[in-house]
């Protein structure tokens, strides 16, 4: 199996919770990619490249992306989909935002707040604010889900880093600004 990571990250550093996240797809997948878009990431994606378990970063810069927008980002992530059985996301603010509209551009259901992958397809994630956790069940590919950080031990750091490949980002985007 192969599951995609859409990374979180600042102008020069890869957020915690993106490391987290590859914990969880790791534990879904054989092969793990991780997704950097933004403007000047490079420092994002060699940081991604160094994570243990990452068998590939694809970079993503361009004028679409540059201010890490959901909508472009969620575009990217709904072209890059179909090529992979899982794609995770950590369920902070940027996850929250990217990957439900990418799931509705896939036409596919969202699991967030996953705590616990019981099992390949099955997962156990939070709902009603936290106060109660359900086991859920998807046949949908690919499986999209947000990952709570807490519930996931941070990846280590690799021996060998994993290769960077560029793709390409969306078009200039006009019909959302910041």
């Amino acid at each position: 199996m192969k599951a995609l990571v859409v990374a979180e990250h600042g102008p020069d550093r890869l957020a915690d919770a993106t490391r987290r996240a590859v914990t969880a797809a790791r534990s879904v997948a054989d092969l793990v990619d991780v997704l950097v878009a933004g403007g000047d990431c490079h420092a994002a994606a060699n940081a991604a490249a160094n994570i243990a378990g990452v068998t590939g970063v694809l970079v993503a810069e361009g004028a679409s992306v540059a201010r890490g927008l959901a909508e472009p980002i969620a575009e990217l992530v709904a072209t890059l989909a179909p090529g992979y059985d899982a794609v995770v996301a950590p369920a902070t603010t940027f996850g929250k935002n990217v990957l439900p509209r990418a799931a509705a551009k896939l036409d596919t259901p969202l699991i967030s707040d996953v705590l616990e992958i019981v099992a390949l397809r099955t997962y156990r994630r939070a709902m009603n604010s936290g106060n109660a956790v359900a086991t859920v069940e998807s046949d949908a590919r690919p499986q999209l889900l947000t990952v709570r950080p807490a519930a996931f031990a941070p990846a280590s750091a690799a021996s060998v880093a994993a290769p960077i490949a560029a793709v390409d980002a969306p078009a200039h985007w006009t019909r959302t600004r910041l």
